[in-house]
């Protein structure tokens, strides 16, 4: 990221993940750079005002966090000094090509991502600040120095640059194994070292690896393959209002699963219907990736360290989805 003592890193994530943890503290203790710690817990307002009161340069959070944080300059312009903002960080999930260009097209040209799990001590992808616009939206980066990474079949065989798979790593990095548990260790790694990530990708000639999803993720519908990313980053992309989309599978007697999406709007007092959802997206995305069922949502539930739990929407869908009148209440809300 280039940092040094001069930077000013403003930290909203929790310390008590490897984002918080390692990326931030260690990297701001590794560089001399000033770390400052809004509030104990997620809090807009205060990271705002630290900010501005700290001249703050740089800026970590995940996803959710920069848009509320984009969101809110845009709305009230000039309310707080930002303009000494020139790097950052998002993790901890993928972040929308979409913010991605928000996020750099406000001035923030030195904002990378990266991609790792806890298991390897996080990161193993990280891109570069003078990385293109293109490549900062599309790609998660490039592997770190000493670190091994491959894409790879079902079967656990590599396959060539460009073709998806399951992305497995490889390095110092890499965790022995979890705790008093050999079973759970055995199912993510293999006996040479290799950490089965459990995420999709693409990897280029150039070494830049593009994440599509996770395997837990995937919906198949009528036999398609349909990953929950790019519907979401379609949508984020082609309506002003949507602040926030999930999209997730939910059981299906006829096509054993239907694609839903939760949706948070930027704006509640321009309320959208199911049917604004479906004319955005006609014609400009396949016909079955488009979702059955659409819930419009206050908040989307999240784990302390921002990753949306599709488990926890699933769950809650499906008595909705069982009772007919209840479902055709909200698919047209």
């Amino acid at each position: 990221m280039k940092l040094t003592k001069d930077d000013v890193i403003v930290l909203p994530v929790p310390l008590f993940h490897c984002f918080g943890c390692s990326l931030g503290n260690m990297a701001a203790l590794n560089q001399g750079a000033c770390m400052v710690y809004p509030s104990e817990s997620w809090n807009l307002t205060a990271t705002l005002e630290a900010i501005d009161k700290y001249n703050g340069t740089t800026i970590y959070g995940v996803p959710i966090i920069m848009n509320e944080i984009m969101n809110e300059h845009q709305n009230n312009p000039g309310k707080y000094k930002l303009s000494n903002l020139r790097k950052g960080l998002a993790g901890g999930t993928t972040i929308a090509p979409a913010l991605m260009e928000k996020i750099y097209n406000f001035g923030i040209t030195g904002f990378v991502q990266g991609f790792g799990q806890t298991e390897s001590s996080p990161a193993v992808v990280i891109s570069d600040p003078e990385d293109t616009l293109h490549n900062k939206m599309h790609y998660a980066g490039r592997p770190l120095p000493h670190t091994e990474i491959k894409i790879v079949d079902n079967d656990g065989n590599t396959v060539p640059f460009g073709t998806q798979g399951e992305v497995w790593v490889r390095g110092y990095m890499v965790m022995k194994g979890y705790l008093d548990n050999p079973e759970g260790t055995n199912q993510v790694m293999t006996s040479d070292g290799w950490l089965k990530t459990g995420d999709l990708g693409v990897l280029n000639s150039e070494g830049y690896l593009k994440i599509v999803g996770r395997k837990k993720d995937l919906i198949i519908r009528g036999g398609e393959n349909i990953y929950p990313r790019e519907i979401e980053d379609f949508l984020a992309k082609v309506h002003p209002n949507i602040q926030e989309v999930q999209v997730f599978g939910v059981p299906d007697e006829r096509m054993d699963e239907e694609v839903c999406a939760w949706i948070k709007l930027k704006d509640k007092t321009k309320p959208l219907k199911k049917e604004d959802i479906l004319q955005v997206m006609k014609d400009q995305i396949s016909y079955y990736k488009i979702p059955k069922y659409v819930k419009f949502v206050d908040d989307i539930p999240m784990t302390g360290s921002g990753k949306a739990l599709k488990h926890v929407m699933r769950e809650a869908m499906i008595p909705e989805i069982v009772n007919p009148e209840t479902a055709k209440e909200y698919t047209l809300r």
